[in-house]
């Protein structure tokens, strides 16, 4: 018996499903080569520890033979990652199109293999918004960022919880890549002003919403109480299937023709740990781990993938659920924007999240300006 261990970051609904999906896979696996290969895949959580246990060295014994990252990190990790062949069959199944215009030039190949994108996306509720005479329609179609507040504002006014923070930093990030479009730069240039503009807008949003100074935004958005909030497309089936919100695009921010937001990539890697021991082993241990690969970016996985609410990178059953599902079609004119975070800009997001924290925890707005005072002169 040869174990193959496996992390992923995935905590939720997604790791049952991905570890149901790989147990699969191997049975199957071993039947038709005669093998005895056992996979064990072991979630954690990416908001916890997860990533500092991958920065661990891959020849320590607890380093695992896989991982699931997310695309970003590749550069971080790509000394402890055995490159993937160049020639595989699995490559093809990649939707070039949507990669290309999530990555704009990043590139993973061949250090890891993407399968999926996944952004934050607005959830709201249809009810209420039929009964107060506000256009569902246009809610789904995108509203502009002015129009989307002044909805918030309505709703205050009578009496509703407008809007929910669940996960802040999407959120920022994806006004952030709005605003250095709007001012025609590139998102990586971290000298724009363009982090700035985009505290502005939370500092503004923050007014209209459940966050840590009104109690646990999770809860409420259990009880069904906000009428929008942002959160991840992941959470689809907990968010809309059980507690009946509907689903959008984020607003865009006044003068963006297009819609634009900030998205992240899931991508399979194979350790360098796979080389190390018995050469026999480590040959069937590659073996394994590349047929599994080409099984993450197959149609098979890449449907029941898709169900959870993550974009597949498969073309094949992207079209397909553009077509009948709306969910994903309503994000079919939307640019996803994934890029690398690099050391340089380091020093400027750890000011960027204090202040977007203590906006958020209701402190004296002349707070927020000093620290939006000091993004505005960060190198």
């Amino acid at each position: 018996m040869i174990e193959v261990v496996i992390w992923t970051g995935f905590g939720g609904v997604d790791g049952e499903v991905f570890t149901r999906a790989v147990y699969e896979f191997t049975r199957k696996y071993n039947q038709d080569n005669n093998v005895s290969i056992e996979a064990k895949v072991i979630n954690r959580d990416f908001m916890a520890n997860y990533r500092e246990l991958l920065t661990m060295s891959y020849e320590d014994p607890y380093f695992p033979d896989a991982f699931i990252t997310h695309a970003y990190k590749v550069d971080e990790y790509a000394s402890k990652t055995e490159p993937l062949p160049e020639n595989a069959s699995f490559w093809k199944n990649l939707d070039k199109d949507l990669l290309q215009t999530s990555y704009h030039g990043f590139e993973v190949r061949p250090y890891a293999l993407p399968i999926d994108v996944h952004s934050a996306v607005l959830y709201f509720k249809k009810s209420v918004l039929e009964k107060e005479g506000i256009s569902v329609r246009e809610v789904k179609e995108g509203l502009a960022w002015s129009r989307f507040i002044s909805i918030l504002k309505i709703l205050k006014e009578r009496g509703y919880e407008p809007f929910a923070f669940l996960w802040e930093f999407p959120v920022v990030s994806s006004y952030y890549i709005q605003s250095s479009f709007k001012k025609g730069i590139d998102p990586e240039d971290y000298s724009s002003g363009a982090l700035a503009e985009a505290l502005s807008l939370m500092n503004e949003l923050s007014q209209y919403s459940v966050g840590p100074k009104y109690g646990d935004p999770y809860a409420q958005l259990s009880k069904g109480k906000p009428v929008f909030a942002i959160e991840g497309m992941w959470n689809k089936k907990w968010i809309v299937e059980s507690l009946g919100y509907d689903v959008a695009p984020l607003p865009v921010v006044d003068g963006l023709n297009e819609k634009y937001c900030w998205a992240a990539s899931h991508v399979f890697a194979v350790s360098r740990r796979v080389e190390m021991g018995d050469p026999q082993e480590s040959a069937q241990k590659k073996k394994f781990l590349y047929a599994l690969a080409g099984y993450l970016v197959s149609e098979n996985f890449q449907e029941k993938w898709a169900k959870l609410g993550f974009v597949p990178v498969n073309k094949k059953v992207r079209m397909m659920f553009l077509r009948k599902d709306p969910y994903h079609s309503s994000f079919s004119q939307s640019r996803f924007y994934v890029f690398p975070f690099r050391e340089s800009m380091k020093d400027v997001w750890g000011v960027f999240e204090t202040s977007l924290m203590r906006t958020l925890a209701g402190e004296p707005s002349e707070v927020s300006a000093r620290y939006i005072d000091i993004l505005k002169k960060s190198p």
